[in-house]
């Protein structure tokens, strides 16, 4: 559901990203409903020509959703892993916001650099079941940016203002990747079979974003 949108752009243009929909059965007509995993994705960015020595992300953005338990995620790839580089955007943002110069540093993490937004919101309190109203929500972002600190080198921008942008929405992947049949019999509560969700690679491994 993220999408290039004019509700509630960055006022200092007419498009914005914006994860959230028009939707009549929804308390005030638009927001965002329960259950969502809505990602955000900027295309991969080589930081290397020329070399980056302080890489930077930067964007402004703005949000409104349930405090505590509806989050917008700032993402960037660690070893083939998604890794949160933010604590999530929860509650209301006030209005719009800039996050500023100095943004999150992106050395140390896999290149090309891949980097998503991720919108999460829990089970109740939404738009679509009324309990929260939120003000345009979840998630609005503009003007994202990738660039050397030092230097001035912007390697990727998108302001998404000839309507359609450079990022791309995606959606969870396909689910029950580590869910399986094992004979691990200090699991099963009747041997020697169980239905176990995990990896037989390394059993002490919690396998991150879980959606299966």
């Amino acid at each position: 559901r993220f999408h290039v949108d004019t509700y509630y752009a960055w006022p200092g243009g007419t498009y914005s990203y914006w994860c959230g929909e028009f939707n009549p059965a929804f308390t005030g007509g638009d927001g965002y409903g329960n259950g969502w995993d809505e990602r955000l994705e900027l295309p991969p960015i080589d930081v290397t020509t020329p070399p980056a020595t302080y890489p930077v992300l930067t964007y402004r953005y703005r949000h409104d959703t349930e405090p505590y338990y509806d989050y917008t995620y700032v993402q960037a790839e660690s070893l083939g892993t998604y890794v949160s580089l933010n604590r999530g955007y929860d509650g209301t943002s006030g209005g719009w916001q800039d996050i500023g110069v100095y943004g999150f540093l992106l050395v140390g993490y896999d290149q090309p650099l891949r980097i998503r937004f991720r919108f999460v919101s829990d089970a109740a309190y939404s738009d679509e079941d009324a309990v929260y109203d939120s003000d345009g929500g979840a998630f609005h972002v503009d003007d994202i940016k990738v660039f050397d600190y030092f230097t001035g080198h912007v390697y990727f921008f998108d302001d998404a203002e000839d309507g359609i942008g450079q990022c791309t929405p995606a959606v969870p992947g396909a689910a029950g990747d580590y869910w399986h049949i094992t004979p691990r019999p200090c699991s099963a509560f009747s041997p020697p079979n169980v239905w176990w969700c995990g990896d037989d690679a390394d059993t002490s491994l919690v396998p991150p974003n879980l959606q299966d």
